[in-house]
Order: structure tokens, then C-alpha cells, then sequence
């Protein structure tokens, strides 16, 4: 999503520009409104899986505390009564039955149920009554109308990859067939905002480190004067690379990385709407160092 960050972050700081071509300014719009269909769609097939995920963690371990506190009165009863066929067949923890897999603790605990309920008669002075008995088969009949959830949320995560994959493809297509060609006018009535739209359409290669190579990040905050000890991040700044040509944009945490870069020397130039620039000269690269550079920028 890097790219399309920086693009959206260099028009929205260039609306002048975008006002001089209706054509380009209503493609970003719809550019705009397919990003906002793919961070919804993205945070959704994420809520998908863990959310079942949790869910099913929480109902299996109610049915592994009640489980372990019926097997151990029938343990209980068992030693009292001499039965160490009966005590070894309900010797479960809590912890034993939680950590076993989902098709085993259904079994586990039916052996649980199934020996409990025969001595219904007999547990009634250990403290197990049919009320709590029908409790416990709730639960495993609960817990077992969850167990298949996590195949039809697998099932589920798979369209919405799928969908994910198609407004991925609409979205460059907006970019390549509408943004781009129509952009191409601005290199005439507005150089400036051409170059910077042609440098945030480049891709960062976030491929393996190379030799001669290190890694070029950082954080920008925002502070009212100088003098200010208070400050926060700031999101959707673009930190130009001079040498390399590249723009890049701060996340909500302003953090802001270039990858992989050649060791050497570089300067960055920081611009934000409603700030002062901020041109940050001769920062050294070295090979295999991972460079952080804490970037301050004041109201302007």
C-alpha cells in the first residue's frame, strides 16, 4: 500500500494542481474511493479468522474448566470407592483438556459426561446434580457447533483474498489507464507537480539486503514552535530521497522507511501541508546498518 499512500499523499498536497485537470482530479477521486474499498476489505478478512479464532478459545476453555471440575469429583469418588479403573479413565486437568485438540476434548469430555451421568445418584453428596450435568452437555454441544467455524471463516478469508486481489487490479487500472495518461498534461502546465506525481508511482524493492547495502527509516514528529516540548507523530508526510528520486510517505505512527538502499550519503526533504519543509543533508548510510533518522517538524 506504500505507493498508493504516496500518491494519495502528494495530490492531497497538490490540490492547485489538481484543480487544473478535471480528468485527473476526478480519476483520483475514484482512486481515492477504491483504496478506502481495499483497507475496509483488507481489515475484514483479518476480523474473519481471529475473531472466530477467539471466540472458539473462550468457549473451549468454559468447557475445559467444567469438564476438569466434574472429573475430578468422579475421580474423588472413585479412589474413595476403590475404582482405580474408573479414576484413571476421568484423570483430566484443566490445562490437559484445553491443550488437546479440538476433536479429542469433544471425546475427553464425553467419558467425562457419560461416567458422571451414570453415578448421578451416587455424586449427589460430592456436589454434582442433574442441573450441573445438563449444564456440561451444553457446553460440549456448544463447543462442538463451533468446531467447523474456522474451515468456513478459511473458506470466507479466501474470497475476500480474492476480492482483496480484483480491487488491487481496479485500483492500478485507475492509475496506469485514467491517472496516468491523463497526468501527462502537467508536464507542461505544471512541471513541478509532474516530477513529484512521477516519483511517488515508483515501487520500493523490499527485497533481501545486498552487499554494499543498508536500510534507510526513520520517524517524523510535529512540534508548534522550537521552544515546544510537546509533540506527535505526524501520518502522511513525504520524505523525498534526493538522490534516489523516491518518495516516500509516514504511516499513523510517523514512521516512514525506504528499504534497502547503497551505502553512502543522501538528503531528505520533508514536506507536510500546514508545515515548514524540513531538508535534512548528508546522512550517512553504512553497510549493514539499519539507519533511523528522527525528523522534527514545526507549524508553519
Amino acid at each position: 500500500m506504500s505507493m498508493y499512500r504516496t500518491v494519495v499523499a502528494v495530490c492531497l498536497a497538490n490540490v492547485a494542481a489538481l484543480a487544473k485537470v478535471k480528468a485527473f482530479s476526478t480519476a483520483f477521486e475514484f482512486l481515492k474511493a477504491k483504496l478506502t474499498e481495499i483497507l475496509l476489505t483488507a481489515q475484514e478478512r483479518e476480523l474473519v479468522l481471529t475473531g472466530i479464532a477467539e471466540d472458539k478459545q473462550i468457549q473451549k476453555r468454559t468447557l475445559a474448566k467444567l469438564g476438569a471440575t466434574i472429573a475430578a469429583v468422579v475421580k474423588g469418588y472413585a479412589h474413595t470407592n476403590g475404582d482405580m479403573k474408573l479414576a484413571a479413565e476421568v484423570d483430566f486437568s484443566e490445562s490437559a483438556l484445553f491443550n488437546e485438540k479440538d476433536e479429542d476434548i469433544l471425546i475427553s469430555t464425553k467419558i467425562i459426561q457419560k461416567r458422571a451421568t451414570e453415578l448421578l445418584t451416587k455424586l449427589a453428596d460430592y456436589g454434582i446434580d442433574k442441573t450441573m450435568l445438563d449444564l456440561f452437555a451444553s457446553e460440549i454441544e456448544k463447543f462442538s457447533a463451533k468446531k467447523p467455524a474456522p474451515a468456513t471463516a478459511i473458506s470466507n478469508k479466501e474470497l475476500l483474498t480474492n476480492k482483496l486481489d480484483n480491487l488491487f487490479d481496479e485500483a492500478n487500472t485507475i492509475l496506469k489507464e485514467q491517472m496516468d495518461t491523463t497526468g501527462k498534461i502537467y508536464s507542461s502546465i505544471d512541471p513541478n507537480f509532474y516530477e513529484l506525481y512521477k516519483i511517488s508511482r515508483k515501487i520500493i524493492d523490499r527485497g533481501g539486503r545486498k552487499t554494499h547495502e543498508g536500510v534507510l527509516k526513520g520517524t517524523v514528529v510535529g512540534k508548534l514552535n522550537a521552544q515546544d516540548t510537546e509533540n506527535g507523530p505526524l501520518a502522511d508526510v513525504l520524505v523525498q530521497n534526493i538522490e534516489l528520486n523516491i518518495i516516500v510517505t509516514s504511516d499513523e505512527k510517523g514512521a516512514f522507511d525506504f528499504g534497502d538502499v547503497a551505502a553512502g550519503k543522501y538528503t531528505l526533504k520533508l514536506s507536510k501541508q500546514g508545515y515548514l519543509d524540513l531538508l535534512l543533508k548528508d546522512i550517512e548510510v553504512k553497510n549493514g546498518e539499519d539507519k533511523m533518522v528522527d525528523a522534527v517538524m514545526l507549524v508553519g
